[in-house]
């Protein structure tokens, strides 16, 4: 029970934010054991009536019995919809707060877990908890309440009867806690399991090229079928545990129903009850039993729904990197003039061997510093820690005079990123540049596009600006993607700039033009650039060359050529390989 109430307790908010319709659905609660009450008393009166020969009384509760039935009908109809109200609109509140939750989440979760399962939790398990915050927690409190009615109403007319009646009852709870606690183990299964094959499928069809390329196709069918075939097993299980515990309740019912004929019978032979109210006896023992079969039953969808509900609170419970969520609306921030100082740095991704340590760094305002390095020098890092993405585990970085840490969403609206793989939503070109600023004008867009050497392109397009790029850009040539991810960042217009290789998917064609533009763009604006190949970086104010984590040269191209040191290893290792594949080219 400490689990549910834990489950209930972070429940608690999304009932209270909806709290006047669960007031109604308790008022059609009430309603309906009044309805029910009402038509086991119309029953009786009837029925004797009816023995009794008093046509005027028969009459009189036919009537009656009409309109106590088109008021059921509406209680009923009210009850649904309460229901179905209050279920859907817990699960889109809980939906939005869940998705602005995973907005907010620290970068180093979206590393640590997978997409899928994200997905998996957002979609899934959020439809599937519906049962602990509607019909099956709503049956929960109906249920008893109905017994209760029912049996006292049954006291009235013979209370010895009652009383036997009620005695098989409580057999069906032990049942329903034995198979409860089964069903929540395997819907908790069924859940972890369908996130992992989520994960599968995601993956799946994002590299359909390399399955398709490396003939994987059998192989993945094959995979898919092992998972699927595994959440079937669980399935049946759970069909097995909810057929056990149907049977049971189903037969303790009918066993109740028999044992009141058969006595109730003898009571009629011996003058004890009036055939009227062994009907309502009758009618009544269903609804004092039902309680407890029902309540067995829909234990066992409740605890399905539970251990939905904790696989995303699971989520919710993970500490946020953000307080707020930023918005994208286009926000003029002034120039800066102190420049970016990174202090005594010390970082690691895992508490393990820093990946950076005790970097120090001053990047002059205005001017162009290029990182170039080994792989795993930790080139990125410094634009991850940059942008706000992760913190430091010792150390400052300080932009324009402000500390970054202390308004990281302000900071990154002075920061416009090119990155090395470009991503697009789906959508058109038109929204894929425009969320560089949102709210920007046509001719704000088409200017960064032309700016992007963009614009010719798209022109060439039968719809133009208006083209659907596809999901993640599928449509469109890696540089024609690149173009529309710096037009995106050109219209930014952000005073800092952090290019990693953002020519790096353009021909020789293209990217001298787009190097062009980016030269016009980062004229007095402070620009960081990851350089893969050297030979973009030439004109570079600064170029910092990283091994290891730590700063090992620093200096103008021609200043460390002639140091001979790493970078002038490196730039004579990419020019024999360029003259090397020039050879071939001409051969």
């Amino acid at each position: 029970m400490k689990r549910e109430k834990s489950v209930f307790y972070h429940l608690l908010p999304y009932v209270k934010r909806f709290r006047w319709i669960y007031i109604c659905l308790t008022a059609m609660l009430f309603a309906g054991i009044a309805d029910g009450l009402l038509f086991t008393w119309f029953l009786q009166s009837i029925t004797n009536g009816a023995i009794a020969g008093d046509v005027t009384k028969v009459q009189m509760f036919f009537l009656f019995g009409a309109g106590l039935v088109l008021v059921m009908m509406i209680v009923q109809f009210l009850n649904v919809y309460f229901e179905s109200l209050a279920t859907n609109k817990v699960k889109t509140s809980l939906a939005d707060d869940l998705f602005d939750h995973l907005l907010r989440l620290p970068t180093r979760y979206y590393t640590s877990n997978h997409s899928g399962d994200m997905v998996a939790r957002i979609t899934q398990d959020v439809n599937s908890i519906g049962g602990a915050i509607g019909s099956n927690l709503i049956n929960l409190i109906r249920q008893p309440l109905w017994a209760a009615a029912a049996f006292i109403y049954l006291v009235t007319i013979h209370w010895v009867l009652a009383l036997l009646a009620l005695m098989l009852g409580p057999a069906t709870t032990l049942l329903a806690k034995l198979c409860g606690r089964l069903l929540r183990q395997n819907g908790q299964w069924i859940q972890q399991l369908t996130g992992k094959l989520t994960e599968f499928v995601t993956d799946s069809l994002a590299g359909h090229l390399i399955i398709r390329t490396f003939g994987l196709e059998s192989d993945s069918s094959q995979n898919f079928k092992e998972q699927n075939g595994r959440i079937l097993e669980l399935q049946l299980m759970e069909g097995r545990h909810k057929a056990g515990l149907q049977a049971g309740t189903i037969g303790v019912s009918l066993a109740a129903q028999i044992v009141v004929i058969g006595v109730g019978s003898l009571m009629v032979i011996h003058k004890r009850i009036s055939i009227g109210e062994l009907i309502a006896f009758i009618s009544l023992t269903q609804g004092l039993i039902s309680p407890f079969t029902n309540i067995a039953n829909t234990w066992g969808g409740f605890q399905r729904s539970l251990a939905a509900v904790e696989r995303v609170f699971q989520v919710l419970k993970e500490p946020t990197a953000l307080q707020t969520l930023p918005t994208g609306e286009g926000v003029e921030v002034p120039n800066i003039t102190d420049g970016i100082r990174y202090k005594n740095i010390i970082f690691s991704y895992k508490n393990n061997h820093p990946l950076l340590n005790d970097f120090n760094l001053e990047i002059p305002a205005g001017k162009t510093v290029a990182f170039v390095g080994p792989s795993g020098s930790g080139k990125s890092t410094i634009f991850n820690l940059t942008l706000g993405l992760y913190e430091p585990n010792s150390g400052e970085i300080e932009v324009d005079g402000k500390k970054l840490n202390e308004d990281v969403n302000q900071m990154r609206k002075y920061m416009s990123l090119v990155p090395q793989e470009s991503f697009l939503f789906s959508g058109t070109i038109r929204t894929n540049i425009a969320l560089g600023k949102i709210g920007s004008s046509n001719h704000d867009i088409m200017e960064a596009a032309k700016a992007a050497q963009a614009h010719s392109f798209i022109m060439e397009l039968p719809l133009g600006y208006e083209t659907e790029v596809g999901e993640k850009g599928i449509r469109l040539s890696g540089g024609q993607k690149q173009r529309i991810s710096i037009a995106r960042a050109i219209l930014r217009n952000a005073p800092i700039l952090l290019l990693d290789e953002a020519t790096s998917a353009l021909d020789s064609e293209s990217e001298i033009s787009i190097q062009i533009a980016l030269k016009a763009l980062m004229h007095n604006r402070t620009t960081l650039v990851i350089a893969h190949r050297l030979s973009t970086i030439l004109d570079s104010d600064l170029i910092v060359v990283m091994d290891k984590g730590r700063i090992v040269e620093m200096g103008e191209h021609q200043e460390l050529i002639q140091r001979d040191g790493l970078y002038s290893k490196m730039f004579a290792i990419q020019f024999k390989e360029y003259t090397k594949f020039q050879k071939l080219k001409d051969v």
